[in-house]
């Protein structure tokens, strides 16, 4: 069945509008409807999604990817994507004015896109998408802590999607205690890559404890069931608890992250403000291949 206008355009182009094609047109069209009714039966969430340009490159994530992936965890948007980061700066990451330009403007639209909605009373889950230099990743995780209902979700490369694998992975974790515990604290994320020692004493010298958290295998796309971050959870939780028996509660603590986005953000939503360590954040800049100070996480 056709409206007056479009059987007009049809019968007038029956050389096109073949059988077979109309047939796949109405197939097409059924699945499609089919799907949407589906979704319905999903729970309700709102989508975020947060982008920063890494080393100068500007990052995206694929809206049509969130769909499939929200839709696959048995949830459904009920408005379009909340967007944590709408202008990208123009600096680049290697620079002191892009960590001031991108963490403002993260904190400012936190509290008018996501503050808001929690004190409205809003209840249904966040669901959330973010591709950023680490620093700001561990800043959203900070703000977005696991006070909040909050899911978050691991961009995968290989293939590449935002979808969770149905069959959860054991996964081990490690944390590496240093042999002596002194004045300066340091921990290595070495969940992506290892971080050699070198590379953090020459940053802080010598006379720093250097903790690690990693696991066997470390590579970009260890991440993908859900299971694995509420272990990963529980693992920087015990950190944060052994840093504050080890070193007490006023230290600070040097953070050199390589590690998967989701990774990231799990680091800051589990730290508890008044309670954990102030957080010294560093990011590594490519050009020349050096652990810089990108920020102080205190409040």
């Amino acid at each position: 069945m056709l409206c007056p206008r479009c059987h007009v355009q049809v019968d007038k182009n029956e050389s096109f509008y073949t059988i077979d094609r109309l047939q796949k047109i109405k197939s097409s069209h059924i699945e499609r409807v089919r799907n949407h009714l589906d979704s319905l039966k999903n729970d309700e969430a709102f989508s975020v999604k947060y982008e920063a340009s890494i080393g100068g490159a500007v990052v995206k994530v694929d809206e049509q990817k969130m769909d499939s992936a929200i839709a696959n965890s048995g949830f459904i948007s009920h408005e379009i994507p909340i967007s944590l980061n709408p202008n990208n700066t123009t600096y680049s990451d290697n620079t002191e004015k892009f960590w001031d330009t991108e963490r403002d403007q993260l904190y400012q639209n936190f509290q008018k896109e996501i503050e808001a909605r929690l004190k409205r009373g809003d209840v249904t889950p966040f669901l959330l998408f973010a591709i950023a230099p680490q620093p700001l990743l561990i800043q959203l995780g900070v703000l977005m802590n696991d006070k909040h209902d909050v899911k978050v979700f691991q961009k995968r490369r290989e293939p590449d999607t935002w979808d969770w694998n149905e069959n959860p992975v054991a996964q081990s974790y490690q944390i590496k205690t240093p042999e002596k515990i002194l004045d300066k604290v340091a921990v290595k994320l070495s969940l992506s890559d290892r971080i050699t020692d070198d590379r953090i004493i020459e940053v802080l010298g010598h006379q720093t404890s250097i903790w690690e958290i990693a696991h066997d295998n470390p590579h970009n796309d260890f991440i993908y069931h859900p299971m694995q971050l509420s272990e990963l959870r529980k693992v920087y939780r015990k950190f944060y608890q052994d840093i504050r028996k080890a070193h007490g509660q006023k230290t600070k603590i040097h953070v050199f992250p390589v590690s998967p986005v989701s990774a990231a953000i799990e680091f800051g939503r589990v730290w508890m403000l008044k309670v954990d360590a102030t957080l010294i954040i560093y990011n590594h800049n490519r050009d020349n291949n050096k652990f810089e100070l990108a920020f102080i996480i205190d409040a």
